[in-house]
Order: C-alpha cells, then sequence, then structure tokens
C-alpha cells in the first residue's frame, strides 16, 4: 500500500524537478542573451563617442546568438508555465529586450546590403519583419509595431535583396 504512494511522491516530485530544470535552463539562455546585448549595446557606444571602430561581423553574429536565446527561452520559460511555475516576470523581460534589440536588425540588414551579401542582409530584414509574428508578442497583437516608418524600407529591400 505504501509503494503506490511513494511512487506517485516520486513521480510528483521528478514532474517538479523537470520543470525546475527546464526554467533554470530557460534562465541560463536569457541571463546569456542578456550579456550578448549588453556587450552590443557597449560596442554601438564605444564606437560612437569614437575610442574603438566598430566590429559589424562580431555584432551582428551576437545579434543573432542573443535572439535565439531569446526565443528558446521564452519557449522554455512558456513550458515550465504549463508545469506550474509562474514565469510571466522573465517572459515580460525578454519582451522588451527583443524590442530593444530589434533596431539592430536594420542596421545589420543594410550592412550586409551594402557589402553585396543579400542573402546574409534578407536574413535581418526578415527577421525584423517578423517580429510583430513572434509568439511572445501575440497578447499584443502586433499592436507596438503598427506605426512604424521602417516597415515600408525594409519590405523595399527584402524585395531588392530577393
Amino acid at each position: 500500500m505504501k509503494k503506490p504512494l511513494l511512487l506517485l511522491s516520486v513521480i510528483c516530485f521528478s514532474i517538479v524537478l523537470s520543470a525546475q530544470n527546464i526554467s533554470d535552463r530557460a534562465l541560463l539562455l536569457k541571463e546569456e542573451a542578456d550579456m550578448k546585448l549588453d556587450s552590443i549595446d557597449k560596442m554601438y557606444t564605444i564606437s560612437q563617442i569614437g575610442l574603438d571602430s566598430l566590429n559589424e561581423n562580431l555584432i551582428y553574429d551576437l545579434l543573432l546568438q542573443s535572439f535565439d536565446n531569446y526565443i528558446m527561452s521564452e519557449s522554455l520559460f512558456r513550458k515550465s508555465e504549463e508545469s506550474g511555475i509562474n514565469e510571466t516576470t522573465n517572459i515580460q523581460a525578454i519582451s522588451k529586450s527583443l524590442i530593444a534589440m530589434r533596431r539592430y536588425f536594420i542596421n545589420a540588414g543594410v550592412y550586409y546590403y551594402e557589402k553585396g551579401d543579400y542573402e546574409e542582409s534578407l536574413k535581418y530584414f526578415d527577421i525584423y519583419n517578423s517580429y510583430p509574428e513572434l509568439i511572445i508578442f501575440n497578447d499584443k497583437e502586433g499592436a507596438i509595431f503598427e506605426d512604424e516608418d521602417y516597415s515600408a524600407n525594409m519590405k523595399w529591400y527584402q524585395i531588392v535583396v530577393s
């Protein structure tokens, strides 16, 4: 009689532990993305005040890595929420970071376009234009992106590049 209860307790504990591991992994991905985004911001600032030149290839590689980490992290946080852990604060923080980094995708797209690397350019413009469809912004229904002046320009670049 005690074995089924013990087995049930072990199963419940492993589910909670699994959810916590998912949450921990998501948090690590988010923190890594935060550090990369912070590095990008600092590199831009340093170049703007003239202390160092901008290493665009490094910045835009970090940008893609950071974006991927935020998307994976958000997905894991949502999975963790399904297991009963409240991750609203973390998901909101990711949303704010994604919005803040979106402007860099324009710079990256233009940079690679001017270098003649149209495939790479298109990748960045595609990400920029796909923002309103990201799951993390579904509850906002893309309203935060509606009145942007850049959208027409980005679509023009996408057409020219493809």
